[in-house]
């Protein structure tokens, strides 16, 4: 019984909000009337109904597909690198958009999903198709690291891996500095 009760007074709450607009009449002879009258008065009853949807600003939504880093790259925390984006697909809507890279890893568990910790980049255009980015000193080695460039929407790297700072070789710095090389020719 008190339950259809309570179910009652809700329909009934919630069928006199709604069509408050169309006869509300509100007695101002107390402060809680007065207050009721403010809000019903106030309320944009067409947004909060969804009517004004044809005024609403279209958004294009562009998600670059990221270029590098690629599943074969090896970065070394602490060093900068490149990470590069395909633009050709750009709406000339979407020019203005700038963006944040961020670094994250995902565990072949699907712990902590993207696990996006770090910030290597912000403000940079979209359009540019590449930025520079420092890796913190202090990451530790692992093969399933991506980055996501954030613009309107975000979009991840395949997934690569980052080796210790102080685990570094002479070859390793070698094939690192080649890579970067083939990377900034577009290869």
């Amino acid at each position: 019984m008190q339950l259809s009760s309570l179910v009652l007074a809700a329909s009934l709450l919630i069928s006199s909000v709604v069509s408050a607009p169309a006869f509300a009449n509100f007695d101002v002879s107390s402060p809680a009337s007065l207050m009721l009258r403010r809000q019903v008065e106030s309320t944009n009853w067409d947004t909060m109904l969804g009517r004004d949807a044809p005024s609403l600003e279209k958004r294009i939504v562009y998600n670059p597909h990221i270029t590098r880093p690629r599943a074969e790259t090896v970065w070394t925390a602490g060093k900068t690198h490149t990470v590069k984006w395909d633009t050709s697909d750009m709406p000339p809507e979407a020019e203005n958009y700038k963006g944040v890279i961020k670094l994250g890893y995902l565990p072949a568990d699907g712990s902590g999903g993207e696990n996006l910790h770090w910030t290597l980049a912000d403000g940079f255009a979209i359009k540019d198709g590449k930025t520079k980015v420092t890796l913190p000193a202090d990451l530790e080695e692992r093969n399933d690291y991506i980055v996501v460039v954030m613009g309107d929407s975000g979009n991840a790297s395949e997934k690569f891996t980052i080796r210790k700072a102080e685990a570094v070789s002479l070859g390793d710095t070698i094939q690192q500095q080649i890579q970067e090389g083939l990377s900034n020719a577009g290869l």
